[in-house]
Protein backbone atom coordinates (compact mmCIF):
# COMPACT_ATOMS: atom_id res chain seq x y z
CA UNK A 1 0.00 0.00 0.00
CA UNK A 2 2.77 2.34 -0.87
CA UNK A 3 1.84 5.91 -1.69
CA UNK A 4 -1.69 5.76 -0.25
CA UNK A 5 -1.52 9.35 1.07
CA UNK A 6 -4.38 10.05 -1.33
CA UNK A 7 -6.76 8.72 1.33
CA UNK A 8 -6.38 11.86 3.43
CA UNK A 9 -7.84 13.87 0.52
CA UNK A 10 -10.84 11.61 -0.09
CA UNK A 11 -14.29 13.21 -0.14
CA UNK A 12 -15.64 10.40 2.02
CA UNK A 13 -13.46 11.19 5.05
CA UNK A 14 -15.82 11.20 8.00
CA UNK A 15 -18.75 9.75 6.03
CA UNK A 16 -20.74 6.83 7.40
CA UNK A 17 -18.90 3.83 5.96
CA UNK A 18 -22.14 1.83 5.87
CA UNK A 19 -23.15 3.60 2.67
CA UNK A 20 -20.10 2.13 0.93
CA UNK A 21 -20.64 -1.39 2.29
CA UNK A 22 -24.44 -1.66 2.66
CA UNK A 23 -25.74 -5.18 2.09
CA UNK A 24 -29.30 -4.57 3.29
CA UNK A 25 -31.54 -5.09 0.27
CA UNK A 26 -34.00 -2.44 1.54
CA UNK A 27 -31.43 0.36 1.78
CA UNK A 28 -28.75 -0.72 -0.69
CA UNK A 29 -29.89 1.37 -3.67
CA UNK A 30 -30.16 4.53 -1.58
CA UNK A 31 -26.72 3.88 -0.07
CA UNK A 32 -25.24 3.21 -3.50
CA UNK A 33 -26.52 6.55 -4.78
CA UNK A 34 -25.09 8.38 -1.75
CA UNK A 35 -21.75 6.58 -2.12
CA UNK A 36 -21.53 7.49 -5.79
CA UNK A 37 -22.32 11.14 -4.94
CA UNK A 38 -19.26 11.18 -2.68
CA UNK A 39 -17.12 9.44 -5.29
CA UNK A 40 -18.18 11.63 -8.19
CA UNK A 41 -17.15 14.75 -6.23
CA UNK A 42 -13.90 13.24 -4.97
CA UNK A 43 -10.49 14.61 -5.99
CA UNK A 44 -8.91 11.16 -5.59
CA UNK A 45 -11.59 9.04 -7.24
CA UNK A 46 -9.15 7.48 -9.71
CA UNK A 47 -6.60 6.63 -7.00
CA UNK A 48 -9.33 4.97 -4.95
CA UNK A 49 -10.52 2.93 -7.93
CA UNK A 50 -6.97 1.91 -8.84
CA UNK A 51 -6.31 0.91 -5.22
CA UNK A 52 -9.38 -1.34 -5.05
CA UNK A 53 -8.52 -3.01 -8.34
CA UNK A 54 -4.83 -3.51 -7.53
CA UNK A 55 -5.66 -4.91 -4.08
CA UNK A 56 -8.43 -7.10 -5.51
CA UNK A 57 -10.96 -5.76 -3.00
CA UNK A 58 -14.14 -7.75 -3.38
CA UNK A 59 -16.62 -5.72 -1.29
CA UNK A 60 -17.93 -2.19 -1.22
CA UNK A 61 -17.92 0.87 -3.43
CA UNK A 62 -14.51 2.29 -4.35
CA UNK A 63 -14.00 5.15 -6.77
CA UNK A 64 -17.72 5.08 -7.49
CA UNK A 65 -17.71 1.47 -8.71
CA UNK A 66 -19.08 -1.77 -7.28
CA UNK A 67 -17.09 -4.99 -7.09
CA UNK A 68 -18.70 -6.26 -10.29
CA UNK A 69 -17.95 -3.02 -12.13
CA UNK A 70 -14.33 -3.10 -10.92
CA UNK A 71 -13.92 -6.65 -12.22
CA UNK A 72 -15.11 -5.53 -15.65
CA UNK A 73 -12.76 -2.52 -15.62
CA UNK A 74 -9.85 -4.72 -14.60
CA UNK A 75 -10.57 -7.20 -17.41
CA UNK A 76 -10.73 -4.37 -19.95
CA UNK A 77 -7.45 -2.96 -18.69
CA UNK A 78 -5.79 -6.34 -19.05
CA UNK A 79 -7.07 -6.73 -22.60
CA UNK A 80 -5.91 -3.24 -23.54
CA UNK A 81 -2.46 -3.88 -22.08
CA UNK A 82 -2.10 -7.33 -23.59
CA UNK A 83 0.78 -7.46 -25.96
CA UNK A 84 2.43 -4.27 -24.75
CA UNK A 85 4.99 -6.11 -22.67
Amino acid sequence: MANDGWRSRAACIGADTKIFFDEDKKTMLHSLAKAKDYCNACPVQQECLDFAISENIMVGIYGGFSRKQRLIINRKRKVMNYGTY
